[in-house]
């Protein structure tokens, strides 16, 4: 579904679960989009559970705005959860959307029921012990040419639409053994692909500000 901006613009809005159950804001990942909440939608009826999961500016469906800071993204998540009819909202941020779930948190104290964080990525200052030298990097470039890493993230994309095989090699060279073992089954390897290619849907430049906020 898509929601409206004051400013017209487009908020895309996947919802999954139980409809009129308690409400989860999803906050998506890094180079990934709202289509990663249905990786909980088996978890989401089973509790009850309603995800709403929008796609932060200039990432899958969403229209870009700027946003300066990432406690700016607390205004976004405001007009869906209104567009919604949402009063009391729990919040779900997973790796690089820890941060945008926890700014939600600080900025709608009234509004948010608790807080849960799945391996939430942190500033590049934060150390960095135990993880892949690729990731590594990342967080470096992440702080010092963030526009460099969207773009750079963005030619993954092309290569994951021109060759599937060698980008999924690519891209779990550096994951735990678990997670590769996840990716060899087929649907799980498709959706992880589908998120990817989405999360570029309108270019490089949402995913660049997401690493610079």
């Amino acid at each position: 579904m898509e929601v409206r901006r004051a400013d017209g613009g487009v908020i895309a809005v996947e919802v999954v679960g139980e409809p009129h159950a308690p409400a989860v804001l999803f906050c998506h990942g890094l180079a990934d989009s709202r289509l990663a909440a249905y990786d909980f939608a088996g978890a989401a009826h089973a509790l009850g559970l309603r995800l709403i999961a929008p796609d932060r500016p200039g990432i899958g469906g969403t229209e870009a705005r700027c946003l300066p800071r990432v406690v700016d993204w607390a205004a976004e998540a405001t007009v869906v959860l209104d567009a919604l009819g949402v009063g009391s909202v729990a919040l779900l941020g997973v790796s690089g959307g820890g941060a945008f779930a926890a700014a939600c948190a600080s900025e709608l104290p009234d509004r948010v029921r608790s807080l849960l964080l799945i391996a939430p990525l942190g500033p590049p200052a934060w150390p960095t012990r135990g993880m892949a030298a690729g990731q590594r990097a990342s967080l470096q470039v992440a702080r010092h040419a963030p526009a460099f890493g969207g773009w750079f993230l963005g030619r993954l994309a092309t290569l994951a639409r021109r060759a599937p095989g060698l980008f999924i090699r690519l891209a779990t060279s550096e994951m735990p053994a678990i997670d590769r073992r996840a990716l060899a089954q087929s649907d799980a390897r498709a959706a992880f692909l589908t998120n990817y290619l989405r999360a570029f849907q309108r270019g490089s430049w949402g995913v660049g500000q997401d690493l610079r906020c």
